[in-house]
């Protein structure tokens, strides 16, 4: 039986008899043409090679930085630097709070420095030097020991990935230097109850009568004997608002308050008495309200501060650290009067606010009736602190409460 073949004709020229068989393609390739497609697969397997290459050296070779890890780096370093700052600005900060009852108390302990070194190349001094000078030190040491009401606050931010931190004065009201006035009397309840709480009056010299806890003073003399009360508190940082109200006075003569709750003379205008309040003012922005309840007729109402190592005594107004105001135009700077002819202002029933700014070394007076204010600078060389407030009754039955 004869068999029969099928020939296959060269994929590439379409001629002649294939000769081999390429088994990928499935064609058919003449002898020349086979060695031609031999060839043309050795070029792709080369190229191949050639891609494999790079692949394998960019896998072991670093790329060039993404954009994206450029902008990453780039928010790193402004989120470092803003970090850096905050905490540079609030490390500073609080070494300038921590470091406030120090640089306050400077001009005092130098001054006691000097009595110390002067009695003693002197050999001049007695047991009553001795309680002067232990006293002094045992209310340096009390402030200097007093912790320092400070606090971090966080950036309220709450999209924020770091929140950043600052140092936060909690005696230090900072809407007070944004404005030059003083918070009308609603306001008071923004102000932390304690500064209002703390002071009384204490310290009395002349006849003056103290009532309600301290809150009341009442002149119970007569103008000649310069009735003066002092506050409980001491003033060095800060500031602070002393609320009074003159509830009697007279019509001729004026008596001086500061912080307690009733203060009442029993004597008159030679006895000259007065009354200091309890607390003792270093730190901070404190506010005493007072009221005068009682005036005669030739007295009126004198507000102010001394330091509070003063001792009460006749001449207290002559004092250097004697400051304040008998009226809103007749003020009292280092034991020396300032007056001015106009109306007196200050009436029986009127309510007073005495600020002290122991921060920026001020105090300031507000007449709330008027709604006037005048503002006092205190030079610390003649008044350091701590401050006292203190108040001179002069008219017999004058009387100045301390408001809460």
């Amino acid at each position: 039986m004869a068999l029969t073949l099928t020939r296959r004709v060269c994929g590439k020229c379409n001629k002649g008899a294939g000769t081999a068989m390429c088994y990928g393609c499935e064609q058919a390739f003449c002898t020349k043409h086979f060695l031609e497609h031999r060839q043309d697969l050795s070029q792709q397997m080369e190229y191949i090679g050639q891609e494999h290459d790079v692949i394998q050296r960019d896998l072991t070779h670093e790329q060039d930085t993404h954009f994206l890890i450029t902008r990453i780096n780039q928010w790193e370093q402004e989120s470092i630097t803003k970090i850096q700052i905050a905490a540079q600005s609030a490390r500073t900060n609080l070494q300038q709070l921590l470091n406030r009852p120090k640089n306050n108390l400077q001009t005092s302990v130098s001054k006691i420095t000097e009595e110390l070194q002067s009695s003693r190349e002197l050999d001049d001094y007695t047991e009553l030097d001795i309680k002067r000078w232990t006293d002094q030190l045992q209310e340096f040491r009390k402030i200097l020991d007093a912790p320092i009401p400070v606090n971090i606050d966080y950036e309220k931010d709450s999209r924020s990935a770091v929140r950043l931190i600052k140092i936060n004065d909690q005696q230090s009201l900072d809407s007070l230097y944004q404005t030059s006035q003083v918070p009308e009397y609603n306001d008071w309840i923004s102000h932390s109850s304690d500064t209002f709480l703390s002071e009384r009056f204490d310290d009395i010299f002349g006849k003056v009568i103290l009532s309600e806890g301290g809150l009341v003073a009442t002149c119970a003399g007569g103008h000649a004997d310069r009735s003066c009360v002092c506050g409980t508190s001491r003033y060095s940082v800060g500031v602070h608002y002393i609320h009074f109200r003159i509830e009697q006075t007279s019509t001729h003569y004026h008596s001086f308050f500061e912080g307690g709750l009733v203060a009442t003379c029993a004597g008159g205008h030679a006895d000259r008495s007065c009354v200091c309040g309890t607390s003792r003012y270093s730190v901070g922005v404190h506010y005493i309200h007072f009221r005068i309840e009682q005036t005669s007729t030739h007295y009126h109402s004198f507000f102010g501060i001394i330091n509070s190592l003063e001792k009460m005594t006749f001449d207290i107004w002559n004092s250097s650290s004697f400051h304040g105001w008998w009226d809103l135009d007749y003020s009292v700077i280092s034991g020396k009067s300032n007056r001015r002819l106009s109306p007196e202002t200050i009436r029986m029933g009127d309510d007073v606010t005495l600020m002290l700014d122991c921060i920026n070394r001020r105090i300031q007076l507000e007449h709330h009736r008027t709604n006037r204010t005048v503002t006092m600078s205190i030079d610390i060389q003649l008044c350091p602190f701590p401050w006292k407030i203190i108040v001179l009754l002069l008219g017999k039955d004058d009387c100045v409460r301390i408001l809460q």
